[in-house]
This record gives C-alpha cells, sequence and structure tokens, in this order.
C-alpha cells in the first residue's frame, strides 16, 4: 500500500519485505523510503519471491484457474513458478506464462486450449478486466457454470472460445455488459439449457463473421 509511505516521517533504518510473494509495482511513495536512510542499512522490496509487476488482481486470477482447473495441464511452462514469477515477464527474464499474452504489465489475453483443463471456471478470471483480444479456453474438460464475474471484462472485443468442454446451466445475463465485442463468441458443443439472455442479443448483431456466433448450435 502506498501508506507505508508515511513511515518516512519516522523510519531511519532497515525497510525489508523481501521473500514473500508481492506483486504489482512498487508505489513511488514506498520507493522514496530509501532517501531516509543510510546506505548501510537494508531498504528491500522487491528481492526473493517478489513476483512481479503484474497487477495482483490478474496474478490471482491466473493462479485461480491453475488451481481450479486441476494444474495437470498438457503445456504448463511457468505457471507451475507463479510464487516467483510475473506472468508477463515484465522484468525480461524469460519466464513468461504459457498462453498469456500481455501488453506492458497488463493481462490482454489468454490462451489454454487443448489442455487437458478440468474443474471449474473460477470467479476470479472476471477480474482480467485488461482482456481484449481473447479469452480461449475451448477444447478441454470443464464443468460447472459460466461465472457472472466475465461480465467484468468489458474491454473484451474478440475470440471468446469455451466450446468443446462440459460447461452447464444457463449464460449470466451479465455478459450482455460486453458492448465492444465484435467477433468470434463460441460455446457449443457445451450442455447449457434455458434460453440465450435477451441482454446478449446485441452479441450476436455486432460479431463480425455471423458463422462465429455459435451458441445456439451443438448442445
Amino acid at each position: 500500500p502506498s501508506q507505508l509511505g508515511n513511515l518516512a516521517t519516522n523510519l531511519t533504518r532497515d525497510f525489508d519485505l523481501s521473500s514473500n510473494q508481492l506483486c504489482g509495482t512498487v508505489p513511488a511513495e514506498v520507493g522514496s523510503l530509501s532517501s531516509s536512510m543510510a546506505s548501510s542499512d537494508t531498504y528491500e522490496v522487491t528481492g526473493g519471491n517478489y513476483i512481479g509487476e503484474t497487477p495482483c488482481s490478474s496474478v490471482s486470477a491466473l493462479v485461480a484457474l491453475y488451481d481450479s482447473a486441476g494444474g495437470a495441464w498438457t503445456t504448463v511452462t511457468n505457471w507451475q513458478y507463479w510464487k516467483v514469477n510475473d506472468p508477463c515477464d515484465v522484468d525480461g527474464a524469460g519466464a513468461v506464462w504459457k498462453g498469456v499474452s500481455c501488453a506492458s504489465n497488463a493481462v490482454v489475453g489468454l490462451e489454454r486450449t487443448f489442455q487437458n483443463l478440468m474443474g471449474t471456471l473460477p470467479t476470479e478470471l472476471g477480474h482480467l478486466t485488461s482482456i481484449t483480444g481473447g479469452l480461449e479456453l475451448q477444447s478441454n474438460y470443464l464443468t460447472g457454470t459460466v461465472p457472472s464475474e466475465f461480465g467484468r471484462m468489458r474491454l473484451l472485443s474478440s475470440s471468446f472460445r469455451l466450446d468443446v468442454n462440459n460447461l452447464t446451466s444457463s449464460l449470466p445475463t451479465q455478459l450482455g455488459n460486453w458492448t465492444t465485442f465484435t467477433e468470434d463468441f463460441d460455446l457449443t458443443d457445451n450442455s447449457f439449457c434455458g434460453s440465450i439472455p435477451s441482454e446478449m442479443a446485441h452479441l450476436s448483431s455486432s460479431v463480425v463473421d455471423s458463422t462465429t456466433w455459435t451458441v445456439q448450435s451443438g448442445n
């Protein structure tokens, strides 16, 4: 929290938060604490298990998917080291998480197709509010429902793919929040029931290629 910067008034020695699992950028107010200390004192925030500059909410969302979907994936490159690796590899260490697309430190896409994902879709995925160009989890073994929290991803404009899974129940009305969506919406070959919510009606008309609006076919 930036409020730690208030310690500058009295703190003169040793500020050490290393070897935890912190994420996100270091607030400028915290960075300024080092100026009040002698060079021989300890000022350490990003050492040890500092995950990186990707926002904590995005890191938590990705970890929730890894935990919820079994973890026995076909390709897990760097996901299993989430305690020490930045999913967007902001530090350039070559540890970007497989299937995660980023712009700077923001997660803008997620693709985990044919990965043997099992289990349910975690509600935390709705915290990936920076996603713009793709949430693709098709051709796996996911069960349960599509969380209503997905409606928070208001910037998603293309490629929402959950087809060929084992998802059930009705579709959440909150998907109607995607007012900028233009193409590739596919939920076929699941076991949804009920009617398509009226709040989603604009999605079918906004899809550029009508063949990619596929939610009624299949199951």
